[in-house]
């Protein structure tokens, strides 16, 4: 089990919690989002922008390509390995499970991004002016869903139990 901490990374084997200081790796312990993907990396997202990828016994530091993307507050994993990532204030950006980072921010001029999840094939955006849809393959337009709340969507969850959002 991981535990991401304002104070750092700690890792749970069953009987000890194993402290994991990333700020001397990344410089920031502040852990601000998280997931694992289906190869077996951990992606951990830092309050300063910045990612850290826990491969096994490697450790990769992945930088955003903006000056102030601020928080990551979401990752979700593709089933390829590669991710997606929420970040505050420069949009969202897919990172390949080679770490090649593509940032989409043009669609996101003047908006914070605080959640995302998958739709099929596009990505629900949450921010803080309501929820959007994220095309891929449109990559320069937000689409608004109508009548959702328009206010900062934190979090977007799937139940694979009911099927809802």
């Amino acid at each position: 089990m991981w535990l991401g901490t304002g104070e750092g990374l700690f890792r749970f084997d069953g009987h000890t919690f194993k402290n994991i200081d990333l700020a001397k790796i990344s410089g920031d312990n502040f852990i601000s989002a998280s997931t694992s993907d289906n190869k077996g990396k951990n992606w951990f997202g830092h309050n300063d922008g910045k990612i850290t990828v826990i491969d096994g016994n490697n450790t990769i530091n992945i930088n955003i390509p903006d000056t102030n993307p601020g928080t990551i507050n979401s990752i979700i994993s593709e089933n390829d390995g590669s991710v997606w990532v929420a970040t505050q204030n420069a949009g969202i950006c897919k990172i390949s499970s080679k770490y090649k980072v593509q940032l989409f921010s043009k669609a996101f001029e003047g908006q914070q991004v605080y959640s995302i999840n998958f739709i099929g094939k596009n990505i629900l955006i949450g921010t803080g002016n309501g929820l959007y849809v994220f095309n891929p393959k449109k990559p320069n337009n937000l689409s608004e869903i109508k009548n959702s709340p328009t206010t900062k969507i934190e979090c977007i969850y799937f139940s694979k139990h009911t099927g809802n959002y």
